[in-house]
Order: structure tokens, then C-alpha cells, then sequence
């Protein structure tokens, strides 16, 4: 008996031997496309599984690849490419709200967030003075403020604000300063 007896090709025969399963073109085209990753970016044959279950349940190979480059395209403008960032192929094809996202950036708000200090950020700005006494005898920003120290605190039995800033503090918060 020939050895691609049973088959319909010996191509067939020989994938079987080699425990390498069939990959279709569109998942072939799929899988170079995806974005580099940190590490490895999945296994290909559990990938190929999901690529599967995403076409059973009405996905085209053609709307799977667009949308995957709209996911490059994604991760190359956060600057997340070659990343551990970038999903894992079988996270991204698992959840169906990734094959449908429109993964588009929100310039505006990165815009808006870019140039702002962390809050660890501000904070050891604003307690620089302390922290290196010897380099810097003031608050970096302290020009904002008039050029006087915003951290003059009173003695702590005068009754007065605790800190001089831009307005009175409250009672209640006052209150709270001194008792904790």
C-alpha cells in the first residue's frame, strides 16, 4: 500500500508525520503580519485554533487581517512595538472586542498627558529642598509662586494656617493637619 493511501495528497501525509498541522494561507498572511513582541508572541498552533473559532463565528480572513494591521499601526504609534505590551496571538484573537476595536490613538489626550510630572514626580520636586538640601534650596517651580518659599510652615500651637499657598485652608483640613 502506498504510503498516501487514505489521503487525498502525500503533502498531507508528510504535515502528518511531521506533527506540523496545516496552516491556511490567510493565517499564514495573519501570523507574519502581527507585531513583534518581547518574548515570544504565542504558540502558532493555539493560535491557529482561535484563528478558526474567530472565522466559525462570521469573521472573514480579510476583516481578521485589516483589523490586525490597524493593531500594528496601534501599537507602532504608542510606541509599544517589541514590547511586552503587545498582546499574545492567542490573547488577541481570544477576546472578540480585539478583532472588532477600531484601536485608534487618542491624540489628544496623550497630548494632554505629555510634559505632566508623575505624582512621585511632583513630589519630590516639591520636597527637593529637603530631600537634597545642599543642591537645590528651593522648589524647582517656586518662581510660579512669587518667589517665596509655598512650604512656610507655622509653629503648630499658633492657631495660624499650616501652610502658606494661594488661599486660606480650611478649617476641617486644618483641623486634620494637626490632629494626624
Amino acid at each position: 500500500m502506498p504510503s498516501s493511501a487514505g489521503s487525498t495528497t502525500g503533502a498531507t501525509v508528510e504535515k502528518a508525520k511531521s506533527g506540523e498541522p496545516g496552516f491556511s494561507e490567510s493565517f499564514e498572511q495573519w501570523w507574519s503580519q502581527y507585531p513583534k513582541r518581547e518574548g515570544d508572541k504565542g504558540n502558532k498552533t493555539k493560535t491557529f485554533g482561535h484563528y478558526k473559532t474567530r472565522l466559525r463565528e462570521g469573521d472573514t480572513p480579510e476583516s481578521l487581517l485589516t483589523n490586525l494591521l490597524k493593531y500594528a499601526r496601534y501599537c507602532d504609534e504608542t510606541q509599544t512595538t517589541g514590547t511586552q505590551y503587545v498582546k499574545t496571538t492567542t490573547a488577541y484573537l481570544n477576546n472578540p472586542d480585539n478583532v472588532t476595536n477600531q484601536w485608534t490613538v487618542n491624540h489628544a489626550a496623550r497630548q494632554r498627558h505629555s510634559g505632566k510630572l508623575s505624582l512621585v514626580e511632583q513630589v519630590e520636586q516639591a520636597n527637593a529642598h529637603i530631600l537634597h538640601p545642599g543642591e537645590s534650596p528651593a522648589f524647582a517651580g517656586q518662581e510660579a509662586f512669587g518667589g517665596g518659599n509655598i512650604y512656610d510652615a507655622e509653629p503648630e500651637g499658633s492657631g495660624e494656617t499650616v501652610f502658606d499657598h494661594d488661599g486660606t485652608v480650611r478649617a476641617e483640613v486644618d483641623e486634620c493637619i494637626r490632629s494626624g
